[in-house]
């Protein structure tokens, strides 16, 4: 079309490639810990839907996390992230707080936290979990510049992890990984 945007039906496809790993453990005492990263946009595809090139700038995310267990029923978990793309930068880190729900039929959990993403917002984090399932909500209260034209409001964010298999062995959900 003479205005430059696509005709009716356009479509635009492209492969996009990315890599990551993810590595952790626990020690004899149940501390436990993971490090991981990703490299997204390896080859640099052309989101363009003209002619001219629109290639994807590549994309860096490292993240770790320790926890460990303070008293029977309680665990705290330490855990931060860095990304990294062309024009933008972003660190977040935090701690979740563990308890262990007693005297219910199956072992529940509920959780409870702060996060810090730097020059930007504070996310109060809360949460429950069994050893199948893991539910959290937080809440991203703006403290950047940004917070006059968003009138300090943020934004809520769902979270849902679960573990569908049928081994007993593998049923639970490691306890190494962010809660968040």
């Amino acid at each position: 079309m003479p205005n430059g945007e696509p005709i009716n039906g356009f479509t635009l496809g492209y492969l996009d490639v990315g890599a990551g790993f993810l590595y952790s453990g626990m020690s004899s005492t149940e501390s436990q810990w993971y490090l991981g990263g990703s490299y997204y946009h390896l080859n640099r595809p052309n989101e363009s839907i003209g002619m001219d090139q629109n290639r994807l700038s590549p994309r860096l995310s490292v993240h770790s996390g320790f926890n460990f267990l303070f008293t029977e029923r309680n665990r705290l978990y330490l855990s931060g992230l860095y990304m990294n793309s062309m024009i933008t930068e972003e660190f977040l880190f935090g701690t979740v707080f563990e308890t262990l729900v007693p005297n219910i039929e199956y072992e529940t959990s509920l959780y409870t936290g702060v996060y810090y993403r730097i020059n930007d917002a504070i996310i109060p984090y809360f949460g429950f979990g069994t050893p199948k399932m893991q539910l959290g909500i937080s809440y991203d209260i703006n403290i950047s510049s940004l917070r006059t034209a968003t009138q300090s409001r943020g934004g809520f964010e769902i979270s849902l992890q679960t573990n569908l298999s049928q081994d007993p062995e593998r049923s639970k959900i490691p306890k190494c990984y962010n809660k968040f």
